[in-house]
Order: C-alpha cells, then structure tokens, then sequence
C-alpha cells in the first residue's frame, strides 16, 4: 500500500478510532481482504470540495499507478451540491470510466431522504452519477460461510440505512431502460437514473471487523460496500487479464441477466423503496455471487460476435448518442471535443479536435492537427479491452470492438 499527495494532503491518522481513521482504515481492509494481492494506493487530499475533486482527477491521470478501479465512500445529498460542482465531478468519473477506470461509490447511510429533512425523497452524489457503480447496503446474517438471511439495511430512525432512489439531476440512461426504475416519487415525477446498482452487507449490526490504531472494532455502512465491489472488480481484472472499465452498461443488460449472479434482495424498505424481485432502489441488482459474476465475464468476453449473413442489411447507428459511453459534446461538423482528463491522457492540448468517422467497420479518432500522439493508448470503456496504440495517424479500435461498442446505442 502506498500514499499519494494532493494539493498538500497528507498521510496523517489523528490515532483517534472514532475520528475519519475509521473510514480509510475500513477501505483499506475490505478491499484489501477481498483482493488481498493488488496493490492499493490512497489518494490523501484537503477534506473540501475542490480536494475532492482534486483526489479523483489525480487518480485518474496517474500513469505511475494505473489504477484499474477507484473506491469512493465519502458523498452528500445531490440536492446540496451546486450544478456546477455536480457537473464537474460527473466529468471526472466521466473521464474514469473512458480511460478504462472502475468506479465504486456509496450510495449513503439515512435511507431514502439521505438525511434531508424538507419532506422529500434524496439520493447520494457522486453515487447518483451515471459514471459511478453505486453501492447500496444490506443486513446480513449467516452461519459459517453460509448466509441464512439478507434483506434491506435499515436502522432507521436512529441507526441508518441504506440510501437509495431516483436522482433529480441525471436523466436515465440508456442502460437502465429495462430495469423498471420508477419516477421520483418528489413532485415532477422526475426520470432519472435509479440507485443503487448493486448492494452488499452495510448494517453496522452486522458489520466489518477492522483495525483501527490498534484497537479492534466492528464497523458497517455502504462506506465498506464501495470498497467491497472495488476489491471485487480488482479479482475480476486479475483473472481476465483485462480492466473492465465502465461496467454500468454491461452489468444491467447482460450480467444481471444471468440466473444467480445476484443474490436477489426482496425484502425490505429504505424509508421511501420497497425491495422487489429484480432490480430497486433499496440494493439494485442484489449481493454479488462473485463465481457467478465472473463467469459470465469470462463467456461474455470469449462469445464469438456474430457475422451478419452476406446481404444482409445493415443498421445505421447515431454516433451522436452518448459516443463511446462518455457523452462528449458532438458539433454539428460530427467533432467530439473530449473532457481535458481525458484529453491529457491522450496527449491532446486543449482545443484539439478529433473527427469521428466509421470506415470498414472501424472507428477512426482522427487528430484535426495531424502530429504524433506519443504513447496514446485507449481503453474501450464498454468492454474494458485496451485499444491499438497510437503512432503516428490516428487511434482506431477493433471491428470486434466497433460492434460491441455501437450495439450500445439506438438505431437511426
């Protein structure tokens, strides 16, 4: 393990086991103890807003490191940031998920109001972000290495609970379509992009043992479920020899399709969301049965594309629609202009442009300002699979990649 600084923040435990020593001591050991051979580096920054934001920018552009997944326990109600700080994180995790970064948030601890008390239901930000894999929490109960009962976190009124709903800021995405998330309940029935996408064990009741400055205690929260994925999605890098990026899009419309790969949490209420067969707002898609998970990783990974029958009609898909997953700003020339976390790690400056053009059955990058990109590589965000290097021309993706990636969007 290891520690990086940011904006001057430093490695420095208060020796306090009741103070924020608990917090990164919980991430460290749940991740840790779930992947116990990857290497962990934690991001030290000012506890502010521009620290924040300052720790995720880092570790999306550090080349020494490379992360492959980024954990995420700390957040507030969406309602009480301002849009322009929604907008800035959600590019950072936006630049994440395009360079090929997993990214694991808690979904928050006060149930469905996340602690506002105006008579309305809130979700956590940045777990709200389309970008992040929220993680909401459950209470579990098993004997030995078997579980004998899981339902809903919730302590409420006075122990917490899961925190979980319908974003009042981002739309749903295309990936949720089918999931059956319902409007907010607020006024305006607003469609947004439902949370949690997954959950894990959070009752403190039921929580984590760790260590803290020397003493030993038990501790819960959905701060342990993000940590857990993370560790989680670290295993399944290792075993595919890949990173799998972005895995939004093909957890919801392939990998929770597949018979037990959740543990189906039916039972139970945030405050506001019942739990349901299927995906809701109290634990998403369920606790993971890792095995099962990564299974249907390995098949999806190794499955042949099929190859159309000659003659047979093509369709023609609307690049403009969320290219590549990132949602870049499309002009009307057919230019992407692409966020500057991004732009740096391909070695772009700011303002350079890049055409978008598909040519026997291959995405073209194309430079406007024809130079060499050194030591560009990029990251499919949809399947994680890193892209042909760049020389000297433009960075393209394979039509394996081309397909995969263009069956994400809709059809003109």
């Amino acid at each position: 393990m290891s520690a990086v600084s940011v904006d001057g923040g430093q490695n420095q435990p208060t020796g306090s086991a009741n103070g924020p020593d608990a917090e990164v001591m919980l991430d460290i050991e749940v991740a840790g103890a779930v992947a116990p051979g990857a290497k962990i580096v934690v991001y030290c920054a000012p506890n502010t807003d521009s620290g924040f934001l300052d720790a995720i920018n880092q570790a999306v552009a550090d080349k020494n490191n490379n992360p492959s997944v980024i954990s995420i326990s700390w957040g507030g109600p969406e309602s009480t940031w301002t849009s322009q700080s929604l907008q800035a994180y959600n590019n950072a995790l936006q630049a994440a998920s395009a360079v090929g970064i997993s990214v694991c948030v808690a979904a928050g601890d006060d149930g469905a109001t996340d602690g506002v008390s105006d008579g309305q239901d809130h979700v956590d930000f940045p777990a709200s972000s389309p970008y992040a894999l929220a993680c909401g929490g459950t209470h579990l109960v098993g004997r030995g290495s078997t579980i004998t009962d899981e339902e809903v976190w919730n302590d409420l009124p006075s122990n917490g609970a899961t925190g979980g709903g319908v974003s009042q800021t981002f739309p749903l995405p295309t990936w949720q379509a089918h999931a059956k998330v319902p409007p907010s309940a607020n006024p305006g029935h607003f469609v947004g992009r439902g949370l949690p996408d997954v959950a894990g064990d959070a009752d403190p009741g039921t929580g984590y043992k760790v260590d803290v400055d020397g003493s030993n205690i038990v501790v819960g929260a959905t701060s342990a479920v993000a940590p857990l994925w993370a560790g989680l999605i670290a295993c399944f890098n290792s075993r595919l020899k890949t990173s799998l990026g972005y895995l939004n899009p093909t957890l919801y419309q392939r990998v929770a399709s597949v018979a037990g790969a959740f543990r189906d949490i039916t039972s139970g209420n945030n405050g506001g969301y019942q739990a349901r067969p299927g995906w809701d707002a109290c634990a998403g898609w369920g606790s993971p049965n890792g095995v099962a998970i990564l299974q249907a990783l390995v098949g999806m990974l190794l499955s042949p594309t099929p190859t159309p029958a000659p003659g047979a009609p093509t369709k023609k898909h609307n690049l403009r629609q969320d290219f590549l997953a990132m949602e870049t700003k499309l002009s009307r020339k057919g230019q992407i202009v692409l966020p500057g976390a991004i732009r740096r790690r391909l070695g772009l400056q700011p303002g350079d442009l890049l055409d978008v053009k598909v040519h026997a059955g291959r995405v073209v990058l194309t430079p406007r300002k024809k130079r060499i990109l050194k030591g560009t590589r990029l990251v499919d965000p949809i399947t994680g699979l890193p892209v042909l290097s760049a020389g000297v021309g433009a960075p393209h993706l394979s039509s394996k990649q081309v397909r995969e990636i263009l069956a994400e969007f809709p059809t003109e």
